[in-house]
């Protein structure tokens, strides 16, 4: 015991050092601990889910749909379509703010739908099978398959008897660029081809901006003009709700030089809507028809998009995919005609 006592004055130092290590090297691992906490962010996921959708504005009616969302932090992208009124797609949001137009009754348009254009080989209404909605037919109704593996969704309308065409549209998610992509298809049976063009309508609510880069052609046709601002190459419609109704028929051009696609947007003031697609030279539009369309419903807009005009095959569809973004007004935006922000954002999405 004297002789341990005898190096404790020697031991002590040594222990000292020791320990101030020990503490200093797990201080070190609980800030690298800590900064990759901070640091790190969830991997993004993708839900699909059969349920009942909204069909109005104030929730009280639903009917069979399914549900598509991307989360990624804090963000969730989500698309709802239902079976009936089309397979309309009734909703895109984020994060619970949806920039379709949802009305207050269920018997009025609104959402996101697709027709085989051009409207002239099929006047209005719609055919039944494609879009009941404006012939207040609410029975008819898309058949609804989903694939939990892939996480995504396709609605197939019934067949219309008078040309033996039915359309689909298969809905599914890119997670690396956080967008939906819709794949449209227009299928025909018998043995006889025949040519169709793919139509995209969202409609949005009124008081919104609509923008896309201009083309070397604009008409009304027989429609009223709208109030149309062109900026530094970019057509710009402010919807104020006040007028009567107008229609645009449009060219556009590649969001850039060296691209294949390009876009439509629309913004709500917070939101900003973009879609993306196959640019088609003029001259490819279906009769009657231009790439782009605005209509001015004074208490709605639709905003339009076209593919090509081309023969259809039996037995071998026309496909035409669209993609869709929605993000927050851009830091700095406004939401008004000339803004250099909202053009820059839809060309970097797009491209």
């Amino acid at each position: 015991m004297v002789l341990l006592w005898s190096f404790w004055p020697l031991l002590t130092p040594v222990a000292a050092a020791v320990e101030a290590e020990w503490v200093d090297l797990l201080q070190s691992r609980a800030r690298q601990f800590t900064t990759i906490l901070e640091t790190s962010q969830p991997e993004p996921f993708v839900t699909v889910t059969a349920r009942n959708v909204s069909l109005n504005a104030w929730g009280n009616e639903t009917a069979p749909g399914v549900a598509l969302e991307l989360v990624s932090g804090s963000t969730a992208i989500t698309m709802e379509a239902i079976k009936i009124k089309g397979g309309l797609i009734q909703s895109f949001s984020l994060n619970n703010r949806n920039i379709l137009l949802q009305r207050p009754h269920m018997d009025q348009m609104d959402g996101n739908i697709f027709w085989p254009g051009p409207q002239s080989k099929w006047g209005w209404p719609p055919p039944k099978a494609i879009d009941p909605t404006p012939s207040k037919d609410f029975t008819t109704a898309y058949a609804l398959e989903i694939d939990f593996m892939t996480r995504s969704f396709e609605l197939f309308s019934p067949v219309w008897e008078e040309q033996n065409l039915s359309v689909s549209k298969k809905v599914s998610v890119d997670v690396s660029r956080m967008s939906f992509l819709i794949d449209y298809g227009i299928h025909v049976g018998g043995d006889t081809k025949i040519k169709w063009a793919p139509w995209e309508i969202s409609r949005v609510q009124p008081y919104g901006l609509t923008f896309f880069k201009t083309g070397s052609e604009q008409t009304s046709g027989t429609w009223p003009s709208l109030d149309l601002k062109h900026r530094d190459g970019v057509t710009w419609f402010p919807q104020v709700g006040d007028k009567a109704s107008g229609k645009l028929f449009a060219s556009t051009v590649p969001s850039l030089p060296s691209s294949e696609m390009s876009w439509l947007a629309h913004t709500d003031g917070a939101l900003l809507f973009v879609k993306c697609f196959h640019h088609i030279p003029n001259g490819t539009q279906a009769p009657g028809e231009l790439q782009i369309e605005i209509y001015d419903g004074t208490d709605y807009v639709e905003v339009e998009q076209q593919g090509a005009y081309q023969e259809v095959f039996p037995g071998q569809p026309v496909t035409w995919r669209v993609e869709w973004l929605l993000r927050e007004l851009p830091a700095g935006a406004k939401p008004i005609p000339g803004e250099r922000l909202l053009v820059a954002a839809a060309d970097e999405l797009c491209s």
